[in-house]
This record gives C-alpha cells, structure tokens and sequence, in this order.
C-alpha cells in the first residue's frame, strides 16, 4: 500500500472513525484505525465491537493495500505536520513522510480488524444532511448517563402511521423532536455514541439514509457510514409523561439571546449539590433567582410576553437546551409549581420536571 495524500482531508477523514476505537478495549487492534487505499479513495475505519465508524477522502493511490495503525498516534502524527504526507505500508508497519519528517509506526495486520455483522434490512428512512443532524443536536443532550437505566443511554428513533420523530430523556427531562413523515411502523434505541457520530456525519453531508435492522443501524452518507449495533430493551412509555396540551396553562415567550445569558449568569449561584432557579414572570418581566447558603446570591430579569406563571427548575437543564436549538423564540409553559413545565421551540417539545423550593 502506498499513498498521497493531503493533510487536510487526512485529519478530516480521521476525526469519525477515531470516535469509535477503544484503546482499552478488550482487543489491542480496537486501539487502531485500518487504513485501506485504493483506486483513488482512502477509507479509514475504526470500531469498538458495537459501533463501526468508516471515512472516505480521496488520494493519489500508487498501490492499494490495508494495514491497522495506532489511532491515536497516528492522529497525533497527522497533526503536527502540514501539507501533503506520503503513507507506505512496509509490511504491518506504515512509513509516515511528510516534507523533511518521517517516522515509523508499528501497526497490525488488515485481518486481525473486526467487523460488524450486517444484517437484512426492515426499514429504510432518507433525510437531508442538515435537517437530521440539527434534530438529533436538539435532543441528543437529554440522555441518560446512568449505566443503570441502559434503555435511556440513548436516542429513540420511532415511526409511526402518524409520523417519526426522536425523543431522548433522563427521567428528570425529556426531548422530543418531529422527522416529518411516517416510514412504517418501529421503533429502534440508538446508543448515544452512535447518535452522536450520526450528527457528525450528516451535518455537512447532502443526504443521508438510515438502513434499520432487527439490532443494528446503519447511517450512510457520500463521505462516511456509521454503523451500531442498537440498545436492546423497551423504551419507557415517554407519551405517559408529556402533560395534556387540554390543560390550563400560562404561557409566555422570550427572545433565544436574552434567556442565554441571564441563565448562565444566574446559574452560577445555583448549588452543584441541588441546582435551582426560581423563575417568576409578572407584568411581562421574567425574574431568575438562585442562591447558595453561605456564599451569595444572583438575580436578573428578562423581558418577554404571556401569562404570569411561577416554578423552580434545574438551570443547567434550560441551559442545555437553550445552546442546542437554533431559532430564536422560546416558549415556556407553565400550569403550577409542583408540575412540569413545556418548552417549545420551532418543533422540539421539551418537557422539564420542577424542582422543590427551600
């Protein structure tokens, strides 16, 4: 194997693929990338037994080949040069040149890299690049990190006669997020790693297809395919959470900017231990207020306009909501202090659980 190829689309096609090893694996090749050239295209790929993460880029191919090299030196390496490099295979090791650098890398034989069983197709979903990764970002953030709740260390992708959409939750806060149309009828756990690099791929990609299997999912584009195995289990019933919309409810709306800022300033005097902000709207002035016992205490207010309402919510919760959606008009609905409070924005629905005072 040997190749040309430019610094730039090397670091590119790195950056996915990297995602997916797993130094501490239980195999010493997950720790590498296999590198394969041929007729003019490099493909990189890396895997950590449930997720198979592959990046094309284009290259001056003198002869093709495969080898694994160490991931995240071979990262390394790319990094620190500039221009373009040339990459020989010397058996399973790799001759790095780049200008009046060169070095060697020990690496491992193309057949010792595993890869992912595929498996027959049941449903197949097309979206534009863009639109898919701005939904997945506009809920991704509401996963669980618990090990202990599995079912929710993931993103679902459910179809329905009605239509599909994403709903992630921790129990504490839930985000659910419109696809558009129906593709038939199922509904699939995306691990959180696997969304994540989904979002990746697709923001910058024209297309994207989604190719669903009875426990995997495989995500193509025109530079990259992200293949996962799926979380097996059910999700939670999400829908029995969700607050009636047929309820009475004060409802109000605030400009994106505005809500931002004050909550990260008013957020850093929530205590870590038991974070809380009181939000007030009277009089078209919503009032956010924390305090930590001992240490201070923070106030500002907002303009917006609506119905009056009062509750306690997590800061950081609307914070991480805020910086994961991009239009500009919040709104906030509120029916009492001890239920839960909805957020839209554009078509995500977010619901928060309130926090007790005192």
């Amino acid at each position: 194997m040997k190749f040309k190829i430019e610094k730039s689309n090397l670091s590119e096609a790195l950056k996915l693929p990297i995602q997916a090893s797993a130094p501490k694996g239980p195999m010493p090749v997950l720790g590498s990338v296999l590198i394969t050239a041929g007729d003019g295209i490099v493909e990189i790929t890396g895997t950590n037994l449930d997720q198979q993460i592959a990046s094309f880029c284009e290259a001056e191919v003198e002869s093709p080949g495969s080898v694994c090299v160490p991931a995240s030196r071979f990262r390394n390496l790319v990094s620190a040069v500039s221009g373009s490099i040339e990459i020989e295979a010397d058996g399973d090791d790799i001759c790095f040149k780049s200008g009046k650098f060169s070095s060697t890398l020990m690496g491992l034989p193309a057949e010792e890299f595993p890869s992912l069983k595929k498996e027959d197709m049941n449903f197949n979903c097309s979206f534009p690049g863009d639109l898919l990764a701005s939904k997945i970002h506009s809920c991704i953030f509401a996963a669980s990190t618990d090990e202990t709740r599995y079912a929710l260390n993931g993103v679902l992708l459910e179809s329905t006669k009605e239509g599909t959409r994403m709903v992630a939750t921790d129990g504490r806060r839930l985000a659910m997020v419109d696809l558009g149309r129906s593709y038939g009828e199922f509904a699939v756990i995306i691990p959180t790693i696997a969304a994540a690099a989904i979002e990746s791929a697709a923001r910058d990609a024209g297309s994207v297809e989604l190719v669903i299997s009875d426990s995997t999912l495989e995500c193509t584009t025109e530079t990259a395919v992200v293949h996962t195995k799926l979380i097996e289990g059910k999700y939670p019933d999400y829908r029995a959470v969700i607050p009636s919309r047929d309820q009475k409810w004060a409802t109000a709306e605030f400009d994106k900017k505005g809500l931002i800022s004050a909550f990260k300033r008013v957020g850093l005097f929530s205590d870590k231990a038991r974070p809380a902000t009181m939000l007030s709207f009277a009089g078209g002035t919503l009032t956010l207020d924390s305090s930590i016992n001992g240490e201070g205490q923070a106030k500002e207010e907002v303009e917006g306009a609506g119905d009056d309402f009062e509750t306690c919510v997590n800061p950081q919760y609307v914070d991480q909501m805020l910086n994961s959606v991009d239009e500009d008009e919040i709104e906030i609905w509120s029916k009492d202090k001890e239920s839960p409070i909805r957020i839209h924005v554009g078509d995500l629905e977010y619901i928060v659980m309130p926090m007790r005072q005192g």
